[in-house]
């Protein structure tokens, strides 16, 4: 079994595909054929096609970090801006999904991914409030179902 780099992808290197941004995360392909990826500070989720420039898709975006695809193929973002989790409507614009736990705010929704059962597992640090410990207190893993109940 392949247990480095090298040995998955031999005799490939990675390759820069832009410079200049500030905190990317988040990458996430999409299947029309380009990528989408946060610049936290900058606020801004840029759509990157090949052999192209990336170009702002979305601005603001809530200081968004992670980046996934719904099973219905619409956008979800960790915002440690928005203290949120949210998706993009039809009409381009973010919903919130979640905001707060047990009646208080998250912290700052990083990365997350969605079940095949449609339900969104996500992670809450407080690193985009540091050094603030956050509303709730500690670093979390949630699940938000699809009706709606959200799991700590």
């Amino acid at each position: 079994m392949a247990t480095t780099f090298s040995e998955v992808f031999s005799g490939h290197d990675p390759v820069t595909i832009y410079e200049g941004f500030e905190f990317t995360e988040g990458p996430v392909w999409h299947p029309e054929g380009y990528l989408l990826f946060s610049d936290i500070p900058a606020n801004t989720i840029y759509r990157y096609v090949p052999g192209g420039d990336p170009e702002p898709f979305l601005t603001p975006s809530g200081n968004s970090k992670g980046l996934t695809f719904d099973r219905q193929g619409q956008l979800l973002a960790c915002e440690h801006g928005g203290r949120r989790v949210s998706r993009m409507s039809g009409n381009g614009s973010m919903e919130t999904l979640v905001h707060q736990y047990d009646g208080k705010s998250l912290n700052s929704p990083n990365d997350l991914v969605v079940h095949s059962s449609g339900s969104i597992f996500f992670t809450d640090p407080p690193y985009g409030i540091d050094p603030d410990p956050g509303a709730q207190g500690f670093n979390g893993v949630y699940r938000l179902d699809p009706d709606g109940t959200l799991l700590c």
